[in-house]
């Protein structure tokens, strides 16, 4: 039947062997997506409710409305990685002088989808619609600055998601891990469709980063409400515009390599290949130049900046500070949030994290027997506390990133000592600072 002209003028070159039947588990996870796929139709269906769910959701330009389905994508995708990485942890537990539950293959896919997904499908995604519901509130703006790419932006993540989840039912998604590094993923060692579901999700996510990254930062440049100075954001909005800056400068980067390696499997190109020209490292720089910023600035920006940064602002807010001995300045919380916002985005791309270290530098051999171990830094010692939080910050350590901005403004402000610490004083806004 699959040799005939109707089959091959509908369907091309997919074949029964395309259907998840080489594994039960793979058997049922494609029927639990089709089983929740028709669920939820046939709730639509029997609610009435499809011209309410199109008109009032899918096609909606609502900023908050955008933000709710991208953080309902977020958790959906969310939950298949959490049943995948309990999988592999109890195959790694239960593979002990045995075989295990699942095959090296299957093994190999869950492994590339679960960090596909929640580097690309469920954190990017769920802090992209915190940003959309709460970042055009913050500033006094209607809507972001253009709603009709907001959506699209949001349908070409879903797409992607749902490239994600037509893989569990036909064909098998790469083995190449979530940075999909060639030569492995190559046409010559990755000859299925497995590496192609990887290419085309990853890059629909990535152009709709991109687009995002777009609307975030004109809309902060252009729709504040009058009065909203930059200087009186808060600093969940500054982390929202060094993050999207990061986003239009470095996700094209992921876009560019993508799409290169699909030359390279589709077209019979050699920008990745070990012959004829190719050069494998043009794709890991490619690619880490997009990873650096994202690893930095999405998950710890974000999520420790929101926090710990904004407390901070508002306790160090003195009346006078001695910069370098020299200049008179006043440090308050209007002057603090962009400065951090800036230094985070900075590190963002400058530093690079141990690990993503250690992933580019995976045959670094062990130091010889006749090197010279390696120095630690050895922890300072509490000494009296005289000036309370100017030697707190002062000696804050600089070896770890986001301590690093707070250890060199330590080392170059100082705050005259006073009898009672620091004194509540009123801004000009009318709010207390602690």
């Amino acid at each position: 039947m699959q040799d005939t002209g109707w089959w091959r003028l509908f369907f091309g070159k997919l074949s029964y062997d395309a259907l998840p039947f080489y594994s039960v588990i793979a058997t049922l996870a494609a029927g639990l997506v089709v089983a929740g796929a028709i669920t939820v139709a046939a709730l639509l269906t029997y609610f009435g409710k499809w011209r309410y769910f199109w008109s009032e959701w899918v096609t909606s330009h609502d900023h908050k409305r955008i933000g709710i389905m991208y953080v309902v994508l977020s958790f959906v995708m969310m939950s298949r990685a959490l049943i995948e990485a309990s999988m592999m942890r109890a195959q790694q537990a239960l593979a002990y002088d045995q075989p295990g539950f699942l095959p090296p293959d299957h093994f190999s896919q869950l492994f590339t989808t679960h960090g596909t997904i929640m580097i690309f499908f469920m954190g990017m995604p769920f802090l992209t619609g915190i940003i959309n519901y709460v970042m055009p509130l913050q500033i006094g703006a209607r809507d972001v600055a253009f709603p009709m790419l907001n959506s699209v932006s949001l349908g070409t993540i879903a797409a992607g998601a749902g490239l994600m989840m037509v893989s569990l039912c036909l064909g098998k998604f790469s083995t190449g891990g979530w940075s999909g590094y060639p030569p492995f993923t190559e046409l010559q060692f990755s000859p299925g469709v497995g590496p192609d579901y990887w290419i085309w999700a990853v890059t629909l996510s990535s152009v709709g980063s991109t687009m995002s990254g777009i609307n975030f930062a004109m809309t902060i440049y252009k729709k504040r409400a009058p009065g909203m100075h930059l200087f009186r954001m808060p600093l969940f909005c500054w982390t929202t515009l060094c993050t999207s800056i990061l986003m239009i400068f470095a996700m094209p980067a992921l876009t560019v390599a993508t799409a290169l390696l699909a030359c390279d499997r589709y077209l019979g190109m050699h920008f990745f290949t070990n012959a004829d020209g190719g050069n494998m490292m043009n794709y890991a720089n490619l690619f880490w130049l997009f990873g650096h910023p994202e690893v930095y600035i999405r998950h710890r920006q974000l999520g420790r900046g929101a926090g710990c940064w904004d407390g901070l602002g508002r306790v160090v807010e003195c009346d006078d500070s001695t910069l370098l001995g020299v200049v008179q300045i006043r440090v308050t919380r209007e002057t603090w949030n962009p400065l951090v916002g800036a230094a985070l985005a900075t590190l963002g791309v400058t530093h690079k994290p141990p690990v993503l270290n250690h992933a580019r530098n995976q045959d670094a051999r062990p130091p010889t027997s006749g090197s010279a171990p390696p120095r630690l830094r050895q922890p300072q010692s509490a000494g009296p506390r005289s000036r309370g939080l100017a030697d707190a910050v002062r000696s804050a350590p600089c070896n770890d990133p986001l301590s690093f901005p707070l250890g060199i403004v330590g080392r170059n402000l100082s705050w005259p000592a006073r009898p009672g610490g620091l004194v509540p004083r009123s801004s000009p806004d009318g709010d207390h600072a602690v």
